[in-house]
């Protein structure tokens, strides 16, 4: 009885309400109006500013980004937000953040529409790129550059095109094709000084210089960098001049002109808290080195402290940046919805003007049944309210439980591997402490070879540390950056080697991987202690490839040196250690030495996990 009379008492009020809005003069609807200012400043020349910036002013830029695209989400304008959305995705790139650009990149993708503008749409497709390359996938990183490229070209976007240009460069100095990466230098160069961009034509001149630096031609890095840091300096870009102090450092450090390179490290000290941390944990590594060089044990080893806690620290920022950033994204949802519902509700009242017109003509009795239908399906909405609530509270908290168990497994996985990777540093440090107590040139070797050993080991769970999956390792990186640690160890600058890795595409488990890594570290190893020594220039070449068996695999090392006599070889520990691990991968080893060099191959099949 008493729900029948609050219906009957709701169902009179309406009704009276109806009726005296019935008599509001008609005026009433042009009575709420909203006018919007266009912007003042062009839409296209506000971009150029802000990608500016990026470069000059990072903390800046991100406030200006974020308040554009706040007002584009209140407005509802879909390519103008996407723009902003998309120069934010560049900040990210910019200064090393991939997880966030990642997230903006999927954000942005979302919103793709027939109407996105094809300069959009490219810039997406570049990032999808950038994207591929970070989580190593190559293949896909190269093609979808040359898909951008051909695409910007075709519609002449100038910025676009140099800037694939410019990746091209990255590219083909990471594979040590420098003349080939110089000649899209030049490509790039010509594009961004056409449209004046000299900003990005800074960060060409400096990828220019570290290419220089790769090569070896240590004089020309120099002058390059020394250019750049003047453009810095004259240009108030701070960011961009702490970074040409470390690579001036690190460069003057390889040079072995010690003092110059710690003036460059002391420069950049100064303003380390100013600076990007990515550079401080390159500085930190860098003074490491340059300790070690002069034979201050101690110094090297606070350095190599400070490069692990900096790595933590990276990593800990990344992570409170992330959940800020989320935090920050929902209040900005929330505000341009509040704004929206307001939009809506003025939107309503006139439509209920409108309304009014219509009862007029229908009278009390459609109004009436209109009010009938409109509480039965209130009633009825409320209902299948509450059951989708229950339904999304259950669902919501299942997915909690299972995100909060995989979030678990993967930080546990990820700390094991970063746990193994810092004690097998702290090992290899403690061995360069012990060596300075001895004497004797042949355990001094021995110690040398064994720290190679263990650093070979302790960069597979690095790899794994960084890897998105914990399967396997991908085994190229891996024997780049192993066989590269081993050249600034045993080859002097003297000599130039050229090194070629081939093994595209090969991922092994962790069993095979260690076995495997520390077989490369031997045999390179060895030939950079033997197979040069009469020579000032040579090739070395690692292959690792499958064969039609996927379980099974060959590994080629393969140098131009002097050769040696196979009968007449003493065999040592690096062999028995060789044929020890070739043994445990069930595996074949075959030897093949001339005057023109040696061959060394191992048949082996991956070690079921």
């Amino acid at each position: 009885m008493k729900s029948n009379f609050k219906n009957k008492h709701f169902s009179l009020t309406l009704f009276l309400v109806f009726n005296f809005c019935l008599l509001l003069p008609l005026g009433l609807k042009s009575a709420v109006n909203i006018h919007h200012l266009a912007p003042e400043k062009n839409h296209d020349q506000e971009i150029l500013e802000l990608r500016n910036l990026i470069i000059t002013n990072v903390d800046e830029a991100r406030k200006k980004i974020d308040e554009k695209i706040l007002e584009s989400q209140i407005y509802e304008n879909k390519n103008i937000w996407l723009d902003y959305v998309i120069l934010k995705i560049d900040l990210y790139r910019f200064i090393g953040d991939f997880t966030h650009m990642k997230m903006e990149l999927f954000n942005a993708l979302r919103s793709v529409n027939s109407k996105t503008k094809p300069e959009q749409k490219l810039l997406l497709d570049y990032y999808k790129a950038i994207n591929y390359a970070v989580n190593k996938n190559q293949k896909k990183h190269i093609s979808y550059i040359k898909k951008t490229l051909k695409a910007a070209q075709k519609i002449h976007f100038k910025y676009l095109e140099a800037t694939c240009l410019s990746t091209f460069v990255k590219y083909y100095f990471d594979h040590k094709n420098f003349k080939k990466g110089r000649e899209y230098i030049v490509k790039a160069k010509k594009i961004f000084k056409e449209i004046n961009d000299y900003n990005s034509l800074l960060i060409v001149d400096i990828r220019e210089g570290i290419g220089y630096f790769w090569e070896g031609q240590d004089q020309k890095a120099i002058s390059k960098f020394q250019q750049c840091l003047q453009y810095c300096i004259k240009n108030k870009l701070e960011i961009n001049k702490y970074y040409l102090y470390v690579n001036l450092g690190e460069t003057y450090l390889f040079m072995n002109e010690m003092d110059s390179s710690k003036y460059y490290y002391n420069e950049f000290l100064k303003h380390k808290k100013q600076a990007d941390i990515r550079d401080v944990y390159q500085t930190y590594m860098g003074l490491e080195i340059y300790y070690n060089k002069i034979h201050n044990i101690d110094s090297a080893y606070h350095y190599s402290t400070l490069t692990h806690e900096i790595e933590d620290s990276i990593r800990a920022i990344a992570d409170k940046n992330l959940a800020d950033e989320l935090e920050k994204a929902f209040e900005n949802e929330q505000n341009a919805s509040i704004i929206r519902n307001k939009d809506e509700v003025i939107k309503s009242v006139k439509n209920s003007n409108r309304l009014i017109l219509t009862f007029l003509i229908i009278g009390s009795i459609l109004l009436l049944f209109i009010i009938a239908m409109i509480l039965y399906a209130y009633r009825t909405k409320n209902k299948l309210n509450k059951v989708l609530v229950e339904q999304q509270k259950s669902i919501i908290e299942k997915n909690e439980l299972i995100d909060a168990a995989l979030k678990e497994k993967v930080i546990l996985l990820k700390e094991i591997h970063h746990r193994v990777k810092n004690n097998l540093q702290i090992i290899s440090s403690l061995l360069n402490l012990q060596s300075r107590n001895v004497d004797d040139p042949n355990a001094l070797n021995v110690l040398a070879e064994g720290k190679e050993r263990i650093q070979a080991i302790a960069l597979i769970h690095q790899k794994l540390y960084q890897a998105d999956s914990f399967a396997s390792i991908d085994m190229e990186s891996y024997i780049i950056d192993l066989t590269q640690q081993l050249l600034r160890t045993y080859i002097s600058n003297e000599k130039k080697i050229n090194l070629t890795i081939d093994s595209p595409n090969i991922n092994l488990n962790l069993d095979t991987a260690v076995p495997v890594g520390l077989i490369i570290c031997e045999l390179v190893t060895n030939a950079f202690k033997h197979a040069f020594n009469n020579k000032t220039e040579g090739n070395l070449i690692v292959r690792l490839y499958q064969l039609s068996d996927p379980s099974n695999f060959i590994l080629e090392v393969k140098d131009d040196g002097s050769g040696f006599n196979a009968k007449a070889k003493k065999i040592g520990l690096g062999s028995e250690i060789v044929e020890s691990l070739a043994e445990q991968l069930d595996g074949e080893l075959s030897t093949y030495s001339s005057e023109e060099g040696t061959l060394i191959k191992i048949f082996f099949k991956q070690v079921e996990s």
